[in-house]
């Protein structure tokens, strides 16, 4: 296999935009989402980090739906989607 730098599709230069994070997969306890979603935070005002993804653990998601409510300028939990919506998120994500 290649370089792993080998694997970045675009280079972030345009800093004029702010940080676009996609997350997928679904919502469960193994995954700890929840850390992500806090240390998501730490990162610029601007940024904001989008789910895509079911739950198989509704009282996590609740948590999660709750502090993106905190933070909806940041936080967007778009649920299960179809493959072509999936593949058109990831073209817009930085990360």
């Amino acid at each position: 296999m290649g370089d792993a730098g080998q694997l970045l599709r675009r280079p972030r230069a345009d800093r004029s935009r702010d940080l676009r994070v996609l997350m997928v997969g679904h919502v469960r306890k193994e995954k700890d989402p929840l850390t992500g979603f806090q240390a998501f935070l730490s990162l610029p005002a601007g940024a904001t980090l989008r789910h895509l993804g079911g739950s198989l653990d509704a009282a996590l998601m609740q948590t999660l739906q709750a502090l993106a409510a905190q933070h909806p300028q940041r936080f967007a939990l778009l649920g299960h989607c179809d493959p072509d919506t999936v593949r058109a998120e990831m073209a817009k994500a930085d990360l």
